[in-house]
């Protein structure tokens, strides 16, 4: 049986493809809460969603206040703004972050793969100027014959790589051009619902 796709991912899809051109379309807000922190918003890059299904991929390390606040509190809430459309997607989300050693790692080193070098660079950076300062200097020992095996580290995954899935549960979407006009959508038993609401 193909996947069915609901008129909120429809719709997305034709966002998507008319804003193709603009590297901004791929940008996305997602709002958090967490005790200290308090309410955070920032601005992470959608990375596509995992086949046949309505669950967004990002990416974030594991030492950054987002990877903190989602640990504290799996629901959020994504807003996406498209200016050229004039369209509006708050999708309601819950999360999952992915290590190492998680369920989904699988598609962790997918999303690695997927990566252009420069982005894997920064966190094979970020990654080493941690373990400097947590460990100090190495010394190697001089006079040794152990042969040293040579991997690009570009194909090893860090450790604090970590992938974050979205999986949506509520969409609410507006139109803001004239007339405007507003739709909200909900998953009730597996089947997607959808009524038209005030703007």
């Amino acid at each position: 049986m193909s996947f069915i796709f609901p008129e909120w991912r429809q719709r997305l899809a034709r966002s998507l493809h008319v804003s193709r051109s603009k590297p901004e379309s791929k940008y996305i807000q997602i709002a958090t809460h967490a005790p200290v922190l308090g309410v955070q918003n920032r601005t992470v890059v959608f990375r596509g969603f995992v086949e046949d299904s309505h669950v967004l991929q990002c990416i974030t390390e594991k030492d950054s206040d987002k990877y903190r606040a989602l640990q504290y509190a799996q629901e959020s809430e994504i807003c996406w703004y498209f200016p050229k459309t004039r369209e509006q997607y708050r999708l309601s989300v819950h999360t999952q972050l992915v290590g190492s050693t998680d369920n989904e790692a699988g598609l962790r080193q997918q999303m690695w793969q997927n990566l252009s070098v420069a982005s894997k660079q920064s966190f094979i950076d970020n990654q080493k100027l941690d373990l400097a300062q947590s460990c100090g200097p190495r010394h190697t020992e001089v006079g040794t014959d152990s042969p040293t095996e040579e991997v690009c580290p570009h194909e090893q995954v860090p450790e604090n790589f970590i992938l974050i899935l979205c999986s949506v549960y509520a969409v609410d979407y507006l139109i803001l051009s004239e007339p405007h006009q507003r739709f909200k959508s909900f998953c009730e038993m597996n089947e997607w619902v959808e009524e038209s609401a005030k703007p």
